[in-house]
């Protein structure tokens, strides 16, 4: 989804003009009415401003926190008077053309508003007797006035009820004329309370509209820098450059992206925990979640052993305006080493073996893919439950949620194990090690990003290794930004309630991997040489015929006649029947007989007709340049149900 601004409409205000009006019976002062006034007329109050851009404007989260300026663009809000009372609305406002413009949209959605309205034809001091005389004939009746007029450096509401007499508006009521029944100063009529804490409180809640921000506009934009972050890994020159990357390098557009965020925090009042922010973490360093990215860590030697590559690395990326962030478990390495090819009709057979640590390393990150596949199914299944909980609203608290929420995760992961995995024993992975190690946390975040309870996201730890057996691999992470209803009236989790549920960072890939440097990529580099031999593309190994030339290939090169192996390939995309992994882009060399998939990420995929393929089917395609292909290949018992 490309960027793309929100447009806050009167609809929109309807929600948020609901949320204010609440306050005036929400606490145990009843509140006839809270006044909400703008520019000089109130010293540029900083909750009254914010709130008259919180309705008017559509702004959000930490738009409203810190010094609240009125651009010059929305200048006619300085103008604008609200006096909101539990059912009633009482407005002033200019009828110039703009202002119009951007008022009227607004209040014709609300119920029950009575408008003073001032135009261009009067002169100024009309029009300022207009505005007094309104802001009396609003307070007549108004016993107790809710006035948002400042808070202390501890961020508690201001107690002297005699600082509003300071605002040039407050001050005219006591001058003579208009329709107020009272007599003298403001607050010998009314009295008053101070509502700043309360009413930035509500501007701070996760709103309709704010929701559509954070899908519309922040999912958006921290994806964009999260492109960034994989085009590092993907367009690599070689797996060995990508080994040299630092976990700093590596995450650098994530991590400048988040501090530039922040920097405004602390003179906005918030906070930021150890375990928020964004993160690279390669490898065994992948245990603690608060560590930060380091300099010096690096992907060729943060494996299990001393000097060994990490094979896997968690990825935490946090938009800093909102708080969206997710983290993901990608792998470093397949797992695999690309079986050689030989001519299995050759009388000397082949003695070629791959080493040892290779096997064992490789055995490790297999596993670990595997339990990346159940923590997946059980992040689903914990995810639905956690929501269920929390709209039902029959348990007190988020962290009385989170237990049926783990226990359903772990149930999932073991179902899934028993048909497809099958990790899960006596011996390395037993259940017992799940239930200790499965860790669920969730966090309640409001428009600010700032949580208000206690994200959702689960976390299998401490996962030992074949190669060294002393030192665990790590952790295995994922997390996901929801959205979703606090009030429910279903019962039990359901496929109603899932879909009640909006997952906002699902599109950022649960699964990736990319090919590691040493024997994994020399393998592949044997392979791909193997596949040149026109003798080795149609032996009993391999039988895949002859290279056909690309249909782009004369435009590649440029209309000669003789073309390099490189312009045999063109680019391809494969689509899987997989919900980790549905989509791979890469480039393809085709053949009489089959076909060569290559990308970064795995091993080359070789598929030969005559020996993979149960059915072909070339399907319609609108386009001259795009080739459709359905292939349905022949089970293989020696493989899984995981993208390795």
């Amino acid at each position: 989804m490309s960027w793309k601004k929100v447009e806050f409409k009167g609809s929109d205000s309807v929600d948020r003009l609901q949320r204010v009006q609440a306050l005036c019976t929400a606490g145990d002062t009843k509140l006839d009415a809270i006044l909400i006034i703008g520019g000089v007329d109130s010293f540029h109050s900083q909750a009254s401003q914010a709130a008259l851009k919180y309705l008017f404007l559509g702004n959000s989260g930490q738009e409203l926190l810190g010094e609240q300026v009125i651009s010059h663009e929305h200048e006619w809000l300085e103008d604008v008077i609200l006096l909101v009372g539990p059912q009633r609305v009482s407005v002033f406002y200019s009828s110039e053309s703009e202002a119009a413009v951007k008022v009227l949209p607004v209040i014709s959605k609300w119920r029950h508003v009575t408008e003073y309205v001032i135009h261009d034809g009067m002169e100024p001091d009309e029009q300022e007797e207009r505005k007094i005389s309104a802001f009396k004939s609003m307070m007549a009746g108004v016993k107790c006035v809710g006035v948002p007029f400042g808070l202390d450096r501890d961020r508690t509401n201001l107690q002297d009820a005699m600082l509003p007499e300071k605002w040039a508006l407050v001050q005219s009521y006591g001058l003579e004329g208009g329709a107020s029944a009272g007599k003298g100063f403001f607050t010998m009529n009314h009295r008053v309370v101070n509502i700043s804490r309360e009413l930035m409180d509500v501007l701070a809640q996760l709103d309709g509209f704010s929701a559509k921000r954070v899908v519309q506009e922040s999912q958006p934009f921290l994806a964009h820098h999260f492109a960034e972050f994989l085009v590092k890994l993907d367009h690599a020159e070689s797996p060995e450059a990508r080994n040299a990357k630092s976990e700093s390098d590596l995450g650098e557009d994530l991590l400048s992206f988040y501090e530039f965020g922040t920097m405004q925090y602390s003179a906005r009042g918030l906070k930021m925990s150890p375990n928020r922010g964004s993160r690279v973490l390669f490898g065994a360093r992948t245990s603690s979640l608060t560590e930060k990215a380091s300099p010096s860590a690096f992907l060729a030697n943060s494996g299990a052993k001393e000097g060994a590559p990490a094979t896997h690395m968690v990825v935490q990326a946090e938009d800093p305006f909102t708080g969206v962030r997710f983290a993901r478990t990608y792998f470093l390495s397949s797992g695999k080493i690309c079986k050689r090819v030989v001519d299995e009709d050759a009388l000397v057979p082949s003695s070629v073996k791959p080493s040892v640590d290779i096997t064992e390393a490789g055995t490790d990150t297999k596993a670990m893919i595997d339990l990346y596949s159940l923590l997946l199914r059980g992040f689903e299944a914990g995810v639905a439950e956690l929501a269920g909980e929390c709209m039902d609203r029959k348990l007190a608290s988020l962290d009385r949620c989170i237990d049926p929420a783990r226990a359903a995760a772990i149930q999932a992961m073991v179902a899934m194990d028993k048909t497809h995995s099958r990790l899960l024993g006596p011996s390395k992975f037993p259940t017992k090690f799940i239930d200790d190690q499965l860790r669920l946390t969730a966090e309640i975040m409001d428009a600010r990003g700032q949580p208000i309870d206690s994200l959702t996201e689960v976390k299998l730890a401490n996962i030992p290794s074949d190669a060294n057996p002393a030192a665990p691999l790590g952790s295995l992470v994922v997390g996901d930004t929801f959205l979703f209803h606090g009030r429910g009236s279903t019962s039990r989790v359901t496929d109603y309630v899932t879909k009640r549920i909006l997952p906002v960072t699902k599109p950022f890939a649960y699964f990736r991997s990319w090919i590691q440097g040493g024997e994994e990529a020399d393998s592949v580099d044997l392979l791909m040489s193997t596949l040149q031999s026109e003798f080795m593309l149609q032996s009993r190994s391999v039988r895949l015929g002859k290279a056909v030339t690309p249909l782009d290939a004369d435009i590649e090169s440029g209309g000669e006649g003789r073309i390099s192996q490189t312009e045999m390939s063109s680019k391809a995309t494969i689509l899987l029947d997989s919900n980790l992994l549905p989509i791979i882009r890469g480039s393809w060399r085709i053949f009489t007989g089959g076909l060569v998939f290559t990308c970064p990420y795995f091993n080359p995929i070789v598929v030969s007709i005559e020996r993979h393929v149960k059915s072909l089917t070339i399907l319609p395609s609108p386009y001259e340049e795009l080739v459709l292909l359905k292939l349905d290949v022949k089970e293989d018992s020696n493989n899984r149900m995981t993208p390795h």
